[in-house]
């Protein structure tokens, strides 16, 4: 599917074309995309990462769309990139939409396939990190984890639990309530947070890889008031993954945190 443009505005002296209301699954099955290495993944494994990275610049695609519609002040921003000033809003805007942009890279043909950096990424079989003494998916919880991410060549382990995770196109509207919450998960959304640990595809605009201070979404918005928010990885996901629904779903999401941080 073509995408439409409609708003340019600049970021770092450069002018960005976004996209408006992308549809998700039409145009989007070739991309600039990990290779896989690891011999233990399965084929159907092998072809659920693929499907990750896919949704992944999908939810990108929507957080970008979404961020060309908004204002400094828009609540969806301010949930998880609150700024104290409108300057400071406006800086916050330009630079998250950056990050998004970096990922997704240059539409061909009308399609944004990802950026070429990608290619780089190297989906491998989990080992146990020199200088750490634990296997990347030793927790039990972790669905991907992208190490060795300040080299040109990092390595992304996808663990046995983001294989278990609904994929995005099966997240129906329906069974969702009216809140922001974990149904809303996928393993693109993993992978999509994984990417922004990537120091060579998002510095800059960001100073180096994106932190893991908060998980989720909760903590993501209770977490931003509070310390940088642009550095930490799960505040893109999130944006990305409210956004998609938002467009999808035709209809808005809550609680804002400040709306319920006394319950």
């Amino acid at each position: 599917m073509l995408f439409k443009s409609i708003l340019l505005f600049a970021i770092t002296g450069s002018s960005l074309a976004l996209p408006n209301g992308p549809s998700f699954g039409q145009g989007l099955q070739k991309r600039s995309e990990p290779i896989i290495r690891g011999e233990d993944y399965t084929d159907t494994q092998k072809s659920a990462i693929t499907r990750g990275h896919n949704e992944a610049i999908t939810l990108a695609v929507h957080a970008l769309s979404m961020l060309s519609q908004s204002d400094p002040d828009d609540t969806r921003l301010q949930k998880y990139f609150p700024a104290g000033s409108s300057s400071r809003s406006t800086v916050k805007l330009h630079v998250s939409a950056k990050v998004y942009e970096q990922i997704i890279g240059d539409p061909v043909d009308g399609v944004y396939k990802g950026s070429s950096k990608l290619e780089n990424i190297r989906v491998v079989d989990d080992y146990n990190l020199a200088g750490t003494g634990h296997y990347a998916c030793s927790n039990l919880r972790a669905l991907a984890v992208l190490r060795e991410y300040n080299n040109r060549f990092p390595k992304m382990i996808v663990c046995p639990a983001g294989f278990r995770q609904t994929p995005l196109l099966s997240i129906s509207c329906d069974t969702l309530g009216e809140d922001v919450s974990d149904a809303m998960e996928s393993l693109g959304a993993s992978i999509l947070h994984e990417y922004t640990h990537y120091t060579k595809l998002i510095s800059p605009p960001l100073a180096g890889s994106s932190t893991d201070d908060q998980y989720g979404w909760y903590n993501s918005q209770a977490f931003a008031p509070y310390a940088e928010s642009l550095q930490n990885a799960d505040s893109y996901a999130w944006f990305a993954i409210e956004a998609y629904f938002t467009i999808k779903c035709h209809r808005n999401f809550g609680p804002w945190y400040d709306e319920c941080s006394d319950e």
